[in-house]
């Protein structure tokens, strides 16, 4: 019933000169000259558009060839592309000083997610003994026991906390199981007062291979989780640690 598009007047006070020239100019909606120019194709662009069955009048307007080429971002009809800014838009081709979108998007969902993971680890401790925590039993543990205190999300947060640790956490009475033994380390004096000696074993989060470093505590009969790393502790010795 209307096979044909009209362009119309701007609403701003202040029209552009291309685009006065282009009000009435009525075309088949099928025109290739819709794939190109189209109202909103310029920033702040108030013209509008509307179907008709009014006759195309094209031929009465010699000035559609001189109508400036949309800026990047705003090339492309988003009726023909789906796409209401494209890939050439500023925002995507230099976003940050040049860093790439993804890079950027990525940035922010890890922030997002590690807020959530920080959310749901803290009512996860919040259901652990305030003083003696959570212990679980191990065979591949060197004292056979693993302490999860409340204070170990506070410890695992500030040494380069992600959401993928901290939701391990949350699932660590099991998780340890799967612990491969390395070896163990002695502490520095007057450095992890409450740990005997460091022990560390090889686990995985998401498939990707962790050092997880443990301290064996002096009061506690068991070990606790210290930190988690990418990274491999140096001058550890295999074996069981020597009793002292």
């Amino acid at each position: 019933m209307y096979p044909n598009l009209k362009w119309t007047e701007s609403t701003s006070a202040a029209k552009r000169e291309p685009h006065k020239k282009l009000v009435g100019l009525t075309l088949p909606i099928t025109h290739p000259f819709w794939r190109v120019q189209y109202p909103g194709n310029l920033w702040n662009c108030k013209c509008g558009i509307t179907n008709t069955d009014e006759p195309a009048n094209g031929h009465l307007y010699g000035i559609i060839d001189d109508v400036p080429a949309p800026p990047a971002g705003l090339e492309g009809n988003p009726a023909f592309t789906g796409q209401i800014y494209s890939s050439n838009h500023p925002y995507v081709t230099n976003a940050h000083g040049g860093k790439k979108l993804a890079q950027i998007v990525k940035h922010f969902v890890n922030g997002v997610m590690l807020q959530y993971a920080k959310k749901k680890v803290n009512e996860w401790k919040n259901t652990l003994h305030e003083h003696n925590g959570l212990a679980v039993e191990a065979k591949n543990l060197t004292t056979g026991s693993l302490i999860i205190l409340r204070k170990t999300a506070v410890t695992l947060e500030e040494h380069y906390g992600t959401a993928d640790k901290l939701f391990y956490l949350t699932g660590l009475a099991k998780n340890v199981k799967s612990w491969k033994y390395l070896g163990w380390k002695r502490t520095k004096i007057g450095k992890n007062s409450e740990a005997k000696y460091f022990t560390y074993y090889r686990a995985k989060i998401n498939g990707e291979p962790y050092c997880m470093h443990v301290k064996a505590h002096y009061t506690l009969k068991g070990e606790v989780l210290y930190c988690i790393t990418k990274r491999d502790e140096q001058g550890i010795i295999k074996g069981p640690p020597k009793k002292e």
